[in-house]
């Protein structure tokens, strides 16, 4: 049955607390996880989907964007917009590609990302190392600054070969490179290799995270591998610590870490 029609069943209520794009996002979700939407299948275009609900095509692109940064959603120019491959059997998506924007929503705050820069630069010896490549090989570099409700929470610096995907653009960084490098590189996320480390934020990422040089903060440096077995993204991500704890669980002897935003 019709995606649209499925939603109109049950209108959208505008006098919610919840915004209209989340609400509509939450459908879409359900949708996919019911398997009516399936790994592949179109959604209607983003015009078609505002006139048919009643809603404003900004609100309609505020949930594909969303959609889109979380990897359930794949955006091909000239073809149309695709229910993602699911990342992982059975496995929720935070455990090989975090998703600040996934994040930020479950502790009910408005994600955002501001692009510090977006550049190429020649692969040192130690990436090239991790990324399996000729040192000097050329690799995306961008930095990025990630916001909660406006308020800076996380400074992120990620390499990728251009080779993986030679259109990368600053646009795609600006909403989501994961989507990005699925759709124009076939790239899907498989594991990953990361450790924490707690660190003291020098002068520029104190200031970036308007904190005080010297402030405690948490730094993941993490390999993320496609899933034909190849490192596709080196990613350092510097948390603050003020708004960052890591949770252990253990069973059976084996210890599990989650990160939390507070």
């Amino acid at each position: 049955m019709d995606i649209l029609v499925l939603i109109a069943r049950d209108p959208l209520d505008p006098s919610s607390k919840v915004p209209l794009w989340r609400q509509l996002k939450h459908r879409l979700q359900q949708l996919m996880a019911s398997g009516v939407a399936g790994e592949g299948d179109a959604l209607p275009p983003e015009r078609n989907m505002a006139d048919a609900l009643g809603l404003s095509r900004t609100t309609v692109r505020r949930c594909l964007d969303a959609l889109a940064d979380e990897g359930r959603i794949v955006r091909t120019r000239g073809r149309g917009t695709f229910v993602a491959r699911p990342l992982g059997l059975g496995a929720a998506r935070d455990r090989y590609a975090y998703s600040f924007t996934a994040e930020a929503e479950a502790s009910g705050r408005e994600p955002s990302t501001r692009v510090l820069s977006f550049g190429q630069s020649p692969a040192t010896v130690a990436l090239a190392e991790r990324l399996e490549l000729e040192e000097g090989e050329g690799l995306w570099e961008i930095r990025r600054l990630r916001l909660a409700d406006g308020e800076p929470l996380a400074y992120h610096r990620v390499y990728v070969p251009v080779r993986c995907c030679p259109e990368l653009t600053r646009g795609d960084a600006e909403h989501s490179i994961l989507s990005a490098l699925a759709a124009k590189g076939g790239i899907y996320p498989s594991s990953m290799d990361g450790s924490y480390e707690a660190i003291a934020l020098d002068s520029s990422e104190a200031r970036l995270l308007r904190q005080r040089a010297g402030s405690p903060a948490l730094r993941l440096v993490r390999t993320n591998f496609a899933t034909n077995g190849m490192p596709y993204e080196v990613a350092l991500t510097i948390f603050r610590a003020d708004r960052y704890q890591l949770r252990v669980r253990s069973d059976d002897g084996v210890d599990s870490f989650r990160k939390v935003m507070l």
